[in-house]
């Protein structure tokens, strides 16, 4: 794959992930790329790698956040909620520290465990106001 920019990666991705989710057999999807005069999906250009991508989308599929960009937000928003508390700046270290085990909030690769900081910090609000 050398030569591959990262958005071809990217919608390579998006179209096996694609297939995989709406349970597409292999002849199913052979057929689909057969109207793209394709036998593979790496013959295909980007643009037609986009258009096969909207046509899963029209199918049903919906591409998820990548579990970065979900774990970016959920950082983000235990932040905000965390400025709204009583000294909760000074008081997020320590939290995050009980509750994910790690020292910094950006360390936490723990979805789950980020829920649970935004829950906690949601209930001492709550308490507080």
């Amino acid at each position: 794959m050398s030569g591959t920019t990262p958005k071809r990666r990217a919608l390579l991705a998006q179209v096996h992930i694609a297939k995989k989710q709406l349970g597409l057999s292999d002849s199913q999807y052979d057929a689909v790329l057969s109207g793209f005069k394709a036998k593979s999906s790496k013959d295909l250009t980007d643009f037609q790698l986009r258009k096969l991508v909207a046509y899963f989308k029209h199918l049903g599929w919906k591409a998820r956040p990548s579990e970065k960009s979900r774990l970016h937000e959920l950082r983000r928003r235990v932040t905000e909620a965390a400025a709204k508390i009583p000294n909760g700046s000074n008081r997020l270290p320590g939290l995050t520290r009980s509750i994910c085990g790690t020292d910094r909030l950006e360390w936490c690769r723990d979805e789950g465990k980020l829920r649970r900081l935004l829950a906690v910090i949601g209930q001492q609000k709550r308490a507080e106001t």
